[in-house]
C-alpha cells in the first residue's frame, strides 16, 4: 500500500500510514527534519558563544594583551642580558690588564710577584651571568665556557702560590687558562660586539696578545703534519698552514713530542716559521732521527707579534 504523506508546518513533521503489528494500518508521526533541528541547535550554541565572548570581551582582550606584553618582556630581557655580558665581559678584560704591562700570561711568567688577581675581576664582572637566560643560545654557550673556565682558574689559584712552585701551578692553570683564551676568542670572532668595542689605539699589548694566543690554540687544533720522507731517505713532517689571525707575526713556534707505538715520547723537535706575514701560507715541518717513532704530538705553542705592523687591522677571521 502506498504510503501517504502530508506535512505539518506548526510541527515540522510528517505524518507516514504504516501496517502495525496487528497488519492495521496506523498513523504514525515521523521527525522530518532532524538536520534542520540540528542546524537550528548549532546556531542557538554559537550564538550563546558570541554573547558570551561580547559579554567578556574585555576580559578577553586583557588577558591576550597580558600575555603579548610578557612575551615582549622576557624577548628585551633576553636580548638586555646578551649585551649586557658583552658588555661585562669588557669591562672585566680591561680592568684586568690595567694591573699588567703585557699579556696576562708573560705577566705571570716574567713577574716577581706573579698575581692571578685579573681572573678574580673577570669573575667578578662576568659571573652574575651564570644561570641567566641568553636570547642567542650560542652566545650563552661561550658565556657558559667562560665563566666555567674562570672558575675553574680560580680553583688553581687557591691550590697553588704561583711564587713559590710555578711550574706545579701553570701545569694545572695552563689548560683552563687556554679555555679562558679560546671562548674569549670565539666570543670576539662571533659577531657579538667584541669586535666593535676592543681596538688596537685603545686595548694596545694586552688585547693584541689575546686575539693572537685564542688564534694560536685554534689554528693548533686543526694543523695535521703529513708524515713525509726526502731524497735522502729522512723522516720528516709538514703542513701548508694559514696565517688568518689578522696579525703579522715576527715568529711562530710549535714544540713537538715524537712518540712510539706505545705513546711515549721519543723525541723532541720544532716546527719554526719567522716573519710570517697576515694572509700568507708557510710549511710548517720538524725531522724525524728516531726509528721508533711513529707519530707526534704538539706539546706546546709561541709566538711574537710584529710590532712594526702594530697600526695594521686586527680581524682575528
Amino acid at each position: 500500500m502506498k504510503d501517504l504523506f502530508y506535512r505539518n508546518e506548526q510541527y515540522d513533521t510528517r505524518l507516514e500510514h504504516r501496517p502495525n503489528d496487528t497488519g492495521e494500518n496506523e498513523l504514525i508521526e515521523k521527525d522530518a527534519s532532524v538536520e534542520t533541528r540540528l542546524d537550528e541547535l548549532k546556531s542557538r550554541e554559537f550564538s550563546d558563544k558570541r554573547k558570551y565572548y561580547y559579554k567578556h570581551k574585555p576580559l578577553f582582550v586583557i588577558i591576550l594583551a597580558e600575555c603579548l606584553l610578557i612575551a615582549m618582556v622576557i624577548f628585551m630581557l633576553q636580548i638586555s642580558t646578551d649585551k649586557m655580558f658583552v658588555r661585562s665581559t669588557i669591562n672585566g678584560l680591561r680592568d684586568g690588564w690595567s694591573l699588567n704591562s703585557g699579556e696576562v700570561e708573560l705577566q705571570l711568567r716574567n713577574s716577581e710577584n706573579k698575581s692571578t688577581k685579573f681572573i678574580d675581576i673577570e669573575y667578578d664582572a662576568v659571573g652574575k651571568y651564570k644561570d641567566k637566560v641568553f636570547r642567542d643560545m650560542s652566545l650563552a654557550a661561550l658565556a657558559d665556557s667562560y665563566i666555567e673556565a674562570l672558575e675553574e682558574c680560580k680553583a688553581v689559584s687557591e691550590k697553588y702560590d704561583p711564587n713559590e712552585n710555578f711550574d706545579a701551578f701553570w701545569q694545572e692553570f695552563s689548560p683552563c687558562y687556554a679555555k679562558r683564551i679560546s671562548a674569549l676568542y670565539d666570543i670576539y670572532t662571533g659577531g657579538y660586539g667584541l669586535k666593535e668595542e676592543l681596538k688596537y689605539e685603545t686595548d694596545g699589548e694586552q688585547f693584541r696578545n689575546l686575539i693572537l694566543n685564542g688564534w694560536a690554540i685554534k689554528k693548533v687544533a686543526e694543523i695535521e703534519f703529513k708524515r713525509m720522507e726526502n731524497d735522502e731517505g729522512n723522516v720528516y713532517y709538514s703542513a701548508d698552514v694559514l696565517n688568518d689571525s689578522g696579525l703579522d707575526l715576527l715568529y711562530f713556534n710549535l714544540d713537538v713530542g715524537l712518540i712510539d707505538k706505545e705513546g711515549d715520547a721519543v723525541e723532541t723537535a720544532a716546527a719554526y716559521v719567522e716573519n710570517w706575514q697576515n694572509g700568507t701560507e708557510k710549511e710548517l715541518t720538524f725531522y724525524c732521527s728516531n726509528i721508533d717513532a711513529v707519530g707526534y704530538k704538539i706539546i706546546s705553542e709561541s709566538s711574537e707579534i710584529d710590532t712594526g705592523n702594530a697600526e695594521g687591522e686586527t680581524d682575528g677571521e
